[in-house]
């Protein structure tokens, strides 16, 4: 039955749709902008607060202005754009015949049944049955699993996304084998598939640990939940993170303030970038007081103006991967949590990139008014938003420019099929939308796409499912092209 949510109050919001000309993007070009030597002069003043706007000039110029930090407080105002309709409780209906009797079941369906409240903060005992009815991947009953509530503002939304844990390791729908698993709602991305897209996109462009995905039915204590991408969480282990935790290679994730996603944090003393760590949970006195050496040695590179001396504590390709992907999705979380870093063989990796269901447009404008280019432009699509943290100092030199454009103009062909065919075949974006027609229309049964669900996504463009699908194809077709015309401005006029 149709779920819709009450709000506390009138709702007025405003989306400007994106457009843009119907170009077609040169994917041949070859970066011929010779690289100028490095700043012989190190940067003496760390980066404390945030700067308005970044600005990245062709090779032979340095970046002198970083980006703006995302917002990162939450906003305490009541949301004022109007509903037309009143919205009322939703309504469910239980789940009384297991659907292994359905003969529309083409997915694998998960049922999870749990007799104590899951909570965000500890594991609680739960029952998991996987039916596959495409026979590929075998059923799993597991009676010794346990859950519990998993992720930040996607927490308090209706449809759970969970974190669940079976007895012992098992290949788990072809993903792999691990113990661990996330299980997405995607409840704030209406199309379902950002996060999909952009995981998609990093594995296609050799991000190392990038987490693999697939999607699923999934039942609470027998009641339809809707769909779900189950992925590897990012965590430490030889199928995900390959660190040795033991041997001073350590995990870490970005926070906005100390205590926002871990209680084990520290802040470079000459950039300001406050990192918790991730794994190990728990760092030793030691192992934290050698994490601080090592950043500050980091920090040190970043800022000596010898690349040199860079590339041999940063693994410089990591990073220029990495800022590529959450360039181009615009991921409006980067900077503020769910970016990480590791150290592995004496170098310090970005990566794995993670969630990105407030991406590619997919951001209120009221909550984000920067993201939004509010005041200027009002495009979502304009403005280079991830030049911030450590990229903020690589991108001083002209080597790390250079690299990334090199990147940028190879994986084109990757790029413009997330949108629409090229000869890469169909695009990314439609395949998923064939392959889960069926599912998504049962989802949406339950989980409307009529209305914003919560303050952090955009308003919806007409309050269809195909009107969402058009609008995230339009916004990654235009991003495109937006950072094609910024790094190779000189070629406007090839377009």
């Amino acid at each position: 039955m149709i779920r819709l949510f009450s709000f506390c109050a009138l709702i007025i919001f405003a989306i400007a749709l994106c457009s843009c000309e119907n170009t077609a993007l040169p994917v041949t070009t070859t970066v011929t902008t010779s690289v100028t030597e490095p700043m012989t002069e190190p940067v003496t003043e760390p980066v404390t607060e945030p700067v308005t706007e970044p600005v990245i000039e062709p090779v032979t110029e340095p970046v002198t202005e970083p980006v703006t930090e995302p917002v990162t407080e939450p906003v305490t105002e009541p949301v004022t754009e109007p509903v037309t309709e009143p919205v009322t409780e939703p309504v469910t209906e239980p789940v009384t015949e297991p659907v292994t009797e359905r003969v529309d079941a083409r997915i694998p369906q998960v049922y999870i049944t749990v007799d104590e409240t899951v909570n965000r903060f500890s594991y609680v005992p739960c029952t998991v049955v996987l039916y596959d009815p495409s026979g590929t991947y075998g059923d799993i009953h597991d009676d010794e699993a346990t859950i519990k509530i998993r992720g930040n503002s996607t927490s308090a939304g209706e449809k759970t996304p969970w974190n669940i844990k079976f007895s012992s390791k098992i290949e788990f729908l072809g993903l792999g084998k691990g113990k661990k698993w996330s299980f997405l709602s995607n409840m704030y991305d209406k199309t379902q598939f950002r996060n999909k897209l952009a995981y998609d996109f990093a594995l296609d462009i050799g991000i190392n640990y990038t987490s693999c995905s697939t999607f699923a039915e999934v039942y609470f204590n027998g009641e339809y939940r809707g769909l779900y991408q189950i992925c590897e969480p990012v965590g430490v282990s030889k199928t995900r993170v390959d660190i040795d935790t033991d041997n001073n290679e350590y995990l870490f994730e970005i926070e906005p303030y100390a205590g926002y996603a871990g209680s084990h944090s520290f802040i470079g003393e000459k950039t300001g970038i406050i990192l918790t760590f991730n794994e190990p949970e728990e760092p030793s006195a030691d192992q934290m007081q050698w994490a601080r050496s090592f950043i500050a040695s980091v920090e040190d590179a970043l800022l000596s103006g010898n690349w040199d001396t860079v590339t041999e504590i940063v693994d410089v390709n990591s990073f220029a991967q990495c800022y590529l992907v959450q360039e181009l999705f615009k991921n409006v979380d980067y900077a503020t949590s769910s970016t990480r870093y590791y150290i592995k063989g004496g170098k310090l990796h970005e990566g794995p990139v993670w969630d990105f269901d407030l991406s590619s447009g997919n951001c209120s404008s009221w909550y984000y008014p920067a993201y939004n280019n509010n005041g200027t432009s009002g495009l979502s699509y304009q403005g280079i938003y991830c030049v911030q943290l450590f990229n903020r100092y690589l991108f001083q030199y002209n080597e790390f420019k250079a690299i990334v454009m090199d990147l940028y103009l190879s994986v084109q062909p990757q790029i413009v099929n997330l949108y629409q065919d090229n000869e890469l075949g169909k695009s990314k974006l439609d395949s998923l939308v064939d392959e889960y027609s069926a599912e998504i229309a049962r989802n949406n049964e339950l989980w409307t796409t009529s209305v914003a669900l919560n303050g952090y996504e955009h308003w919806p463009v007409d309050g269809t499912y195909e009107g969402e699908i058009e609008y995230l194809r339009n916004w990654l077709k235009c991003r495109n092209e937006f950072i094609y015309d910024y790094f190779f401005p000189k070629t406007n006029t090839q377009h």
